[in-house]
């Protein structure tokens, strides 16, 4: 990725770049899980530029590049969000290029998803299941969160992982995470598509001849 100094200067951080370039190889290096992807919020900053990452990702043996959209969240999120049409067109250049085979490891529905994002960024989404209710993060610290917009449900330092998971606030922040419908979760990295949207992406890659179904129309 050719160095410019606005990559340095937006983030703050001399020396930025060349330490994100340098994690990346360790990674590869060293990663057990040899998954290594890059993530990028689309911002007004960075959207005519999004492409070329996700190309630069792919040839530098990455598995890929996802993009996020920027939540509506703390005191500057109006200075960094991209007009609808800038949005659009960036996502535009990454379905395409997902068409073409480049690893853009959003999926289409979550793409649209992005899109329709933008073009209302404090618009309740419309419900659709969020990886948030299957997964945890744990910080550095011990604190484990379902939601990172919420609070934590519990510390692993204080009996361990899976006590804090199957405990009662725990159970309920799942709960109440999978639909919740906030302007974060069907366009950011926990979003998963439902079955029906999953079988048409299918049959729009899939030609027709080589489509494991018969020819009669599919009724759901």
């Amino acid at each position: 990725m050719k160095y410019r100094p606005a990559l340095n200067s937006f983030r703050g951080v001399p020396g930025t770049h060349a330490k994100l370039l340098s994690a990346m190889k360790l990674a590869l290096k060293y990663s057990a899980a040899r998954r290594v992807e890059t993530g990028t919020i689309l911002l007004k900053q960075n959207a005519v530029e999004l492409g070329r990452i996700a190309e630069w990702a792919g040839a530098a043996r990455l598995d890929g590049a996802i993009f996020y959209a920027l939540n509506p969240r703390g005191r500057s999120w109006q200075e960094l969000m991209p007009d609808a049409s800038g949005a659009a067109a960036a996502v535009d250049e990454l379905t395409r290029l997902k068409r073409l085979g480049v690893r853009v490891n959003n999926s289409f529905g979550h793409l649209a998803r992005m899109k329709a994002h933008y073009a209302a960024p404090t618009a309740e989404s419309a419900p659709a299941f969020c990886l948030a209710a299957v997964t945890a993060r744990i910080r550095h610290d011990g604190d484990v969160y379902v939601c990172p917009f919420t609070p934590p449900v519990g510390n692993v330092r204080a009996g361990g992982f899976w006590k804090v998971w199957d405990s009662a606030a725990a159970r309920a922040a799942r709960e109440k995470a999978a639909f919740c419908g906030k302007p974060c979760g069907s366009h950011s990295c926990h979003f998963q598509p439902g079955l029906l949207e999953r079988i048409w992406e299918f049959a729009k890659r899939t030609p027709s001849a080589a489509r494991p179904y018969s020819k009669k129309p599919l009724r759901i």
